[in-house]
């Protein structure tokens, strides 16, 4: 509902969504903001140079627009175009796993985007709502963008951190017929609905362990190794 609410607002809105991997925040910003009027770009663990390349190859996609991209050497350039998709309808762009933008480190992107929505905010149209959506997973890294030395500082109008389920909601994925197994499945996979939908509740719990958990070819197992991998 919060999200949703984002597009009542008159004129541009800049927005924050965080959290561990895995937590379900794709997911969630592919179901609130479905259709023609949203588009999604997931960067990459690769350079920044290979991320603004895809990043505009598609949106021109889904601007249906032909670009030159050596006509867009600078990441300034870059938003420039991306606030402008869209034209004169709400619209919703949303850059996923954004820290990936910029190396994880290098403010130079938040800055560029900084002096382009300033330059944007004053010139769109007041009630054509335009959300841009900033979202990522390296906690540290997310949660900068609202630190008082970001340049991103002051422009931010929702900033939201996405927790895993509580027990009540994981024990609604963990779908055991008995509370003991429910319960207990939530000590082996927390709340984080990935690895909650992992789960088979027509074999055992202590099967379910074994083969996601357990086993080192365990598809719950190599994604935690990853998100530790990334948080060290």
């Amino acid at each position: 509902k919060a999200l949703r609410a984002l597009l009542l607002r008159p004129g541009p809105t800049m927005a924050v969504l965080y959290g561990r991997r895995r937590v379900g925040k794709t997911f969630l910003l592919r179901h609130v903001f479905p259709g023609d009027h949203a588009f999604h770009f997931t960067a990459s663990d690769a350079t920044p140079e290979l991320n603004r390349r895809a990043l505009l190859e598609a949106a021109s996609r889904w601007a249906r627009t032909e670009i030159r991209i050596q006509d867009f050497p600078t990441w300034r350039r870059v938003f420039e175009f991306i606030l402008q998709l869209g034209g004169d309808k709400p619209t919703v762009v949303v850059l996923d796993e954004y820290q990936f933008l910029h190396g994880g480190g290098d403010e130079s992107v938040d800055s560029a985007l900084a002096a382009v929505w300033e330059e944007h905010v004053n010139r769109r149209p007041k009630g054509r709502p335009l959300v841009l959506i900033l979202c990522g997973s390296i906690v540290r890294v997310m949660e900068r963008l609202d630190a008082a030395d970001n340049p991103l500082y002051g422009r931010l109008d929702w900033k939201g951190r996405l927790e895993p389920f509580d027990y009540l909601d994981a024990a609604r994925m963990a779908n055991f017929p008995a509370t003991r197994d429910r319960a207990l499945a939530y000590g082996i996979y927390g709340g984080t609905p990935r690895y909650l939908a992992t789960i088979d509740p027509d074999v055992s719990l202590a099967e379910n362990a074994v083969r996601s958990v357990l086993s080192p070819n365990g598809n719950v197992r190599i994604q935690v190794e990853t998100v530790v991998a990334q948080e060290h």
